[in-house]
């Protein structure tokens, strides 16, 4: 796991800049680093070693009997089948698993390698003999990787912070991709939160080759799910398919563990990581002293996961005074773009760990891949409804905001959604509800079916639409969220749950394998149960709850950054209608109308504007265009 930096268009006059730019992500890469230029191109460098820790492994790589050098961010797990293919033509350096992406593009040519390669990775590959660059990122979007166009200069980085440096004329919001990040709590399209900043989308590849660039998908999920295909399943086929995920991600020179959270996805993770490796082994969870949060513990399950399994447990216990802390800094790992409150947390947990191991394992994908959030089930319940019943759309606002409850709550939703799926699929993942949005934001721009093949999308029953929407927009965010709060600390987190061939095999099942309108990841929970019982499986699911709505009251933790989101002196004040902003957060309205979430989007509408005020101290950003 690393950091890269790099220029097309580089000047060598730069190089003390594009060093500066490269050591801003040491975090990510504290080991080593290194880079190689031309007159043309600059690659940097920064690295985690993880796999072979000798200066054979040292990146970027170069292949000088083909002209090609790469720098990866990842892991190719599958790297040990492929050597062996390409040993028999090609003589190897080191024992990385990096180098079979130097060797393997000049075998197979890059379309090839990259249906071969089998990891989490962003990667960039430099063919100097045809002046020929490529940007790439794993299928998933596991690995970020982001990008700027200034005149004929690429410039491209891991965090947005490097590019930040080495152009600061960078610093500045971008309105439309400000409003797409608050609506769905992470950008849907290549666009992000800052003006002529883009990210490469997961299963693509950027090309650039005498001064022109072309973008170029090479994997999808719907590409890979038979449209009429509702197989059967067994558990047989469950744990081999897990059981071969948590092996592959066992390799590793280093010492790797486990956030064992108590729930029922990370307890499995460290079931089939006891089949494959003896000894101790360290996991970890983390909770708050809040006595108020003591009820929502997972803390006594993940305990008994850990003593049954023979693994050494460490409860990490952080305060409110760890959290403010911690949050400014929390904000700068993630450029600006800190999407979930309890990420704090999770780095806060990352930087514990990293005093034992080096690699986590996590639970992370499970929920989305089988069908885990009663989202879900509600889903399934609103789109079946025959008729959307009757609501008086007079009383959105005024006196019955005060007195709002869920019964009306569900009237709603019924009247707005009742027996409209497309709507549902539309909304499903808005966290500032739709009528609210548009007062404040204006237009949010585009859409969740816009970013998917809507023709593919419909051709497959609903609950499976349900579970690729959430692929396609839910799981970013909490990629990057485990991506930046895990190597803000230099942990490399890697995710069983997200393997390809056991998400393509599970979004090809039948219904009644995932969920209904009862039960929710059924068969993931009756592996579950087959393990560690039906009182530990069958409980109330938990989540990783934080007090964030009790934080960003006036006298609360974050109540001051609440204010100072609410002056004039924050640059997106200028783009926001203010009078609607004030008289929303001061309760006038109708604020429970959110498809998904029965939280109240005033509670997400403060938090975002905290994180983005916060973003233009420590980004330094300037205005917004």
């Amino acid at each position: 796991m690393c950091g890269i930096f790099g220029v097309v268009g580089f000047r060598k006059s730069e190089i003390t800049h594009a060093r500066e730019a490269l050591h801003s992500l040491e975090h990510r890469g504290p080991d080593q680093w290194g880079e190689w230029y031309d007159d043309q191109v600059y690659l940097g460098h920064r690295r985690l070693s993880i796999i072979d820790l000798s200066e054979n492994a040292r990146q970027p790589m170069v292949d000088e009997r083909n002209g090609v050098v790469i720098a990866v961010n990842g892991e190719i797990y599958n790297y040990r089948e492929l050597r062996r293919e390409l040993e028999r033509e090609t003589p190897f350096f080191s024992q990385s698993d990096s180098e079979v992406v130097l060797h393997g593009y000049s075998a197979w040519g890059m379309e090839k390698l990259l249906e071969r390669l089998d990891g989490m990775y962003a990667f960039v590959l430099y063919d100097s003999r045809n002046r020929r660059l490529y940007l790439v990122r794993d299928r998933f979007g596991k690995k970020p990787l982001f990008y700027t166009f200034l005149g004929n200069r690429l410039i491209f980085a891991s965090e947005i912070k490097a590019l930040f440096r080495f152009q600061p004329e960078l610093r500045r919001f971008n309105w439309e991709g400000v409003k797409n990040w608050i609506y769905f709590r992470g950008n849907l399209t290549p666009d992000t939160i800052y003006h002529n900043v883009h990210k490469l989308l997961p299963g693509h590849f950027l090309q650039m080759e005498n001064g022109n660039w072309s973008l170029h998908s090479y994997y999808d999920i719907l590409d890979a799910i038979s449209p009429g295909a509702e197989n059967p399943a067994s558990q047989e086929e469950l744990r081999q398919y897990l059981d071969v995920a948590v092996q592959k991600r066992l390799m590793s020179d280093v010492p790797v563990g486990l956030q064992l959270s108590g729930g029922v996805d990370s307890s499995l993770v460290a079931y089939f990581v006891k089949q494959h490796h003896q000894g101790a082994m360290h996991t970890f969870s983390v909770g708050f002293n809040d006595p108020n949060l003591q009820e929502f513990s997972e803390e006594p399950y993940a305990r008994y996961v850990a003593q049954k399994l023979g693994f050494q447990h460490h409860q990490i216990n952080i305060s409110q005074a760890d959290y403010q802390e911690n949050f400014q800094h929390t904000v700068y790992l993630f450029d600006g773009m800190l999407d979930y409150p309890n990420a704090v947390a999770i780095y806060l947990l990352s930087k514990h760990s990293k005093r034992f191991i080096t690699v986590a394992l996590t639970g992370e994908g499970a929920d989305e891949l089988f069908g885990g959030y009663t989202k879900f089930r509600s889903m399934l319940k609103l789109a079946q409804s025959s008729s959307r019943g009757f609501f008086p759309e007079g009383l959105l606002r005024g006196w019955l905001g005060r007195f709002w409850r869920s019964y009306w709550r569900s009237r709603y939703l019924r009247w707005r959604y009742g027996g409209r799926p497309r709507q549902i699929l539309t909304d499903l993942n808005c966290y500032i509800a739709p009528d609210t949005f548009h007062q404040i934001f204006g237009d949010p721009g585009i859409q969740p079916l816009e970013v998917v093949n809507d023709e593919r999308l419909q051709a497959l029953p609903f609950y499976r639409q349900l579970l690729v929407m959430d692929h396609k927009t839910y799981l970013f965010s909490l990629l990057d969220r485990q991506d930046r709060a895990s190597m803000g600390a230099a942990i490399e987190s890697r995710l069983p749950f997200l393997d390809r061939q056991l998400v393509e095999w599970v979004l090809q099942l039948k219904q009644e394998y995932l969920f209904d309108l009862m039960e929710n990841k059924k068969i993931l929970k009756q592996l579950a149960s087959e393990i560690f019982g039906p009182r530990f499986t069958y409980r109330r699911k938990m989540g990783f709850p934080i007090p964030i709505q009790h934080w960003l009251a006036p006298n609360g933790l974050l109540g001051g950054q609440v204010q100072r989101a609410l002056s004039r002196d924050f640059v997106l004040m200028e783009k926001i209608n203010r009078s609607a902003l004030h008289s929303y957060l001061e309760g006038n309205g109708f604020d429970r109308k959110l498809l998904n979430y029965p939280d109240s989007d005033r509670m997400w509408l403060k938090w975002f504007l905290v994180v983005l005020r916060t973003a233009q101290d420590v980004m330094n950003i300037t205005d917004v265009v």
